[in-house]
């Protein structure tokens, strides 16, 4: 018997079917030739991806730490009237979940109060995550102290370094004031014209709207920083 000639449709569609399997096959090669790459630098792709995410996310805790924690707590964690946050002792034993805790809650029978929106406090969840973000960032370059929980009782802080600490929040770091908060303190100001014993005994015991510094500042940390007024108000 002779075999019937396949009709012209019959064999366009079976040239078509075997295009579409070999086109198959090659990107089934193509799949298994990508995939140990894919293995290989997916990895670090994803790695980098958080890297950015943690950076921004530092960055914009960077700019909510400065506008609500810098002024007790000092310029980069340094220290103030508050705890030195971005020293290497704390930041060693504290992770991030206890720092988190403690910006949103507070601590509680000392002037931290809770910062969460969740208990009356200014910042969302988003920012007080970014807070610690920020924080953490410190801890590869950050510098020891011991001191960390009490910066102010440092023995080589100078009248400057502690005028900044516990006064410039409210008076300025130039001494200029800091509108509807303090006064001015330089050349010029009322406290040029005050006396040192009435100087020291308005830092020490506060009163016209400033906080008692008493506490504090020891006697002779008082006098260090009237000193350095005395300094500034002479244009030394």
């Amino acid at each position: 018997m002779t075999e019937k000639p396949r009709k012209p449709e019959a064999a366009v569609l079976e040239a078509s079917t075997q295009r579409w399997m070999l086109a198959g096959l090659v990107l089934m090669g193509l799949l298994v030739l990508a995939f140990p790459l894919f293995r290989f630098y997916e990895p670090a792709r994803r790695a980098d991806a958080r890297l950015l995410q943690e950076q921004y996310q530092a960055d914009q805790g960077a700019e909510v730490f400065a506008t609500n924690c810098e002024s007790c707590h000092g310029v980069g964690g340094s220290g103030g009237l508050a705890p030195a946050l971005g020293a290497r002792d704390f930041l060693e034993t504290a992770d991030d979940a206890q720092i988190t805790a403690l910006i949103a809650h507070g601590v509680p029978g000392t002037e931290m109060v809770a910062y969460s929106l969740d208990y009356g406090g200014p910042l969302t969840s988003t920012q007080i995550r970014a807070v610690t973000s920020y924080l953490r960032s410190l801890e590869a370059e950050a510098a020891a102290n011991p001191l960390w929980r009490t910066p102010l009782a440092d023995s080589n802080l100078s009248g400057r370094d502690l005028f900044n600490m516990a006064c410039s929040r409210c008076h300025g770091i130039d001494l200029a004031g800091v509108e509807d908060v303090a006064p001015g303190l330089g050349g010029g100001s009322e406290a040029a014209e005050d006396s040192d014993a009435r100087l020291v005994r308005q830092v020490s015991e506060g009163g016209d709207g400033m906080p008692r510094f008493g506490g504090v500042l020891t006697p002779e940390q008082v006098e260090m920083v009237v000193a350095y007024l005395r300094q500034v108000q002479s244009g030394g």
